[in-house]
């Protein structure tokens, strides 16, 4: 089973995932690790990424969920991911 928070940056998704993860001792993972480099320097930067930016992570994402299914694994994932369509 995979529990994704959902939220806007800076709304607590890091910080209530972890104490989830100690508290139910699920694994935790950040969403934000799996963006590029491009995307980190780009959002380092102040520019917002476009859907074309968010592609890839999405993706990866995806195949990220996927494989912790696949394995049986306790995950939760906090992700700023927020249209409906991502």
């Amino acid at each position: 089973m995979v529990i994704i928070l959902i939220g806007v940056s800076g709304s607590g998704k890091t910080s209530i995932g972890r104490a989830l993860s100690v508290l139910t001792g699920y694994s935790f993972l950040d969403a934000d690790d799996y963006h590029s480099p491009e995307n980190i320097a780009k959002m380092s930067r102040g520019e917002q990424l476009t859907d074309a930016d968010r592609r890839p992570w999405l993706t990866a994402l995806s195949q990220v969920i996927a494989s912790q299914i696949q394995q049986g694994k306790q995950t939760i994932l906090a992700c700023s991911a927020l249209k409906k369509s991502y």
